[in-house]
């Protein structure tokens, strides 16, 4: 973050990557004072490579505070601020990387709706509070019906939660039409997982689009596979993991069964 620190007037006033399309930033804050003002260090090199940037990959596993960042990307000189951006990839820990405000993340996401690809894997801290935090987030995310036209693939890691469940039947409601890739992270119990299915062929006609569906699953058994193949046809690419938990809960099997029509 001092490295960042020491170009940000540079950046400020001179592009010094005129040709950059992709950003990987691995963020490791060293000490504990000062990491919500770091955020605005990143704000100034972020906008010196928006005309050129396509791919954006954000790793945040640690405390550094993320709502200002966003929130100052999410403020355009013009109507999209980032024209090119195609990808944006987010490794979170959702609870410490946004605290407030919440809607940020919601805000930028919005602005640069032109995306084909999302990778949003924000696990909260394993506990309750951190898992409503999520839900609620995502489900303000999907409350004014967020329009993604060109989104082409989904990866994300909802909470399992009723708030959380509710809001991704909701986005993938909203981005089925486009979607040929969907990847849903977490362990899910057959009943949720049937629920997302629906979700996928309640728009008119079937998404013939969606051509590869990845899911974890607590219980894999032939009715969920059934359902898979009658509403799902056009499929070509199907991965289901599934766990089972032995005696007290220490011991995990887990597997992996890949079904690919070529």
């Amino acid at each position: 973050m001092e490295m960042f620190a020491s170009i940000q007037e540079y950046c400020t006033h001179e592009s010094p990557f005129d040709n950059l399309t992709k950003l990987t930033l691995a963020l490791h804050p060293i000490e504990d004072d000062g990491l919500v003002e770091s955020s605005f260090i990143l704000g100034p090199f972020l906008r010196s490579l928006a005309p050129t940037l396509q791919s954006l990959t954000v790793e945040n596993r640690f405390s550094l505070e993320l709502s200002h960042l966003f929130d100052a990307l999410s403020k355009p000189d013009s109507l999209v601020l980032f024209p090119k951006l195609t990808s944006v990839s987010l490794y979170l820990l959702f609870s410490k990387s946004f605290q407030t405000p919440l809607q940020s993340l919601c805000h930028f996401l919005r602005t640069n709706n032109h995306l084909q690809h999302l990778h949003l894997d924000m696990t909260s801290v394993v506990h309750p509070e951190g898992d409503e935090l999520l839900g609620v987030w995502l489900a303000d995310l999907v409350s004014d019906n967020i329009h993604l036209p060109s989104l082409q693939t989904l990866d994300i890691c909802p909470p399992d939660t009723q708030t959380g469940i509710s809001a991704l039947l909701s986005l993938i409601k909203l981005t089925v039409p486009t979607l040929s890739s969907l990847r849903i992270r977490g362990w899910f119990k057959p009943g949720v997982v049937n629920q997302m299915i629906d979700a996928l062929t309640e728009c008119e006609g079937q998404p013939k689009m969606l051509k590869s569906l990845i899911l974890d699953i607590t219980e894999l058994s032939v009715p969920c596979l059934e359902l898979v193949a009658r509403k799902l046809p056009h499929l070509e690419k199907l991965i289901v993991s599934a766990v089972q938990v032995v005696g007290s809960g220490q011991v995990c099997f887990s597997l992996c069964k890949s079904f690919d029509s070529t």
